[in-house]
């Protein structure tokens, strides 16, 4: 999906909201506290001994931006690349024996957005620019039953 360019319309003919994208990784889910974990056990495999608190205003940057900022700007490369790719091993461990907690809000939406999608298009013209809206992601076991995706 690298390098393809997504366009939005929002003129009068484009009033039919056709699908809705979100990142999941620390916009649905919290996983601030996973990442701040994954990134110690990191920079700890290469020696690195950096105090949990140097993370913090750090998390949200991509590897490419957190690295160079807590090692500096002329840090090789490599050691970055490796550094980055620790991360990862790390947060997939710690993923896997972790529940994340979903932010306020996360599943009111979803379920709204479910709700709308099961119902039909529906024209967004009157719809202010940003939609608050809320619904539970968890379907009950008998709606789950009957949808045997």
């Amino acid at each position: 999906m690298s390098g393809e360019i997504s366009r939005v319309s929002c003129g009068p003919n484009a009033s039919t909201v056709q699908a809705v994208i979100f990142g999941l990784d620390g916009t649905l889910v919290d996983t601030n506290d996973a990442h701040v974990e994954a990134w110690l056990a990191a920079f700890r495999d290469f020696g690195y001994h950096v105090p949990r608190e140097r993370f913090l205003p750090e998390i949200g940057k991509g590897g490419d931006k957190l690295v160079p900022s807590i090692l500096g700007e002329d840090s090789d490369e490599h050691e970055r690349e490796a550094l980055r790719e620790a991360l990862g091993r790390h947060l997939m461990t710690i993923a896997k024996d972790t529940i994340f907690r979903v932010f306020p809000g996360t599943e009111d939406l979803l379920g709204e957005l479910t709700h709308v999608a099961r119902s039909g298009p529906r024209t967004m013209m009157n719809t202010p620019p940003l939609l608050v809206a809320s619904h539970s992601a968890r379907q009950s076991d008998a709606e789950r039953d009957s949808n045997p995706d």
